[in-house]
């Protein structure tokens, strides 16, 4: 805790802290909601693009593998740009790859969107709970960094309600992967709202903002 000791005494409202930390476990929500959402499309891919059962496994891991790259890509992004930022790239990416995904005309394509938006995956896992864990006291910090759990599960059921609202309509496939670019869109707009990592600005010597927080 000598780090702690080291940084200027600074106070947060509890309803301050508890908005931003569950605007950033909204990407944590991603994982669990891609997790939720493949299972529905994966059927109507399988069946489009005439799958094997190899090919069928390989889709659905490689956005996992992907994330793999995004975790060590999220440190240096965090470090250097700040955590705020991170987050965003790490909306814009699983945004664009959700598009991308949605609109693939062949295996190959959709396998490389899904490595693409795995990267995302991967940022959001690591930045998102070291957000949370710099802008929470000390005392909390156990607590609000628990939020990201909760919202990979929380992901889960509410990409099985889109696969039943979606299920059925033409090209239902690409509505639910295209559905992951609502909370991933919706993490971008909120994280514009969100202050900087108070423990980042005093890495990079900006110690009167992060006493402004």
């Amino acid at each position: 805790h000598e780090q702690d000791d080291e940084m200027p005494k600074y106070k947060v409202s509890f309803p301050f802290l508890l908005r931003c930390v569950m605007t950033a476990a909204l990407g944590s929500l991603l994982l669990g909601y891609d997790l939720g959402i493949i299972s529905g499309a994966i059927v109507p891919i399988k069946e489009e693009f005439d799958l094997s059962g190899t090919q069928v496994e390989m889709l659905t891991a490689s956005i996992t593998l992907a994330s793999i790259l995004g975790s060590f890509i999220a440190g240096w992004v965090a470090d250097r740009f700040g955590r705020k930022l991170g987050l965003m790239s790490a909306s814009v990416i699983f945004l664009v790859g959700s598009v991308g995904m949605a609109s693939s005309a062949s295996y190959g394509i959709l396998i490389a969107w899904r490595c693409f938006t795995g990267i995302g995956v991967g940022m959001g896992l690591v930045i998102c709970p070291m957000y949370c864990a710099e802008l929470a006291p000390r005392r909390m910090r156990g607590a609000m960094t628990s939020f990201n759990e909760m919202f990979i599960n929380v992901g889960i059921p509410l990409a099985f309600l889109a696969n039943v609202l979606l299920s059925g309509l033409p090209n239902d496939w690409r509505w639910m992967l295209l559905s992951g670019g609502v909370p991933a869109l919706g993490l971008l707009i909120t994280t514009c709202f969100l202050p900087e990592s108070p423990r980042w600005l005093l890495k990079k010597g900006r110690e009167a903002e992060a006493r402004s927080i």
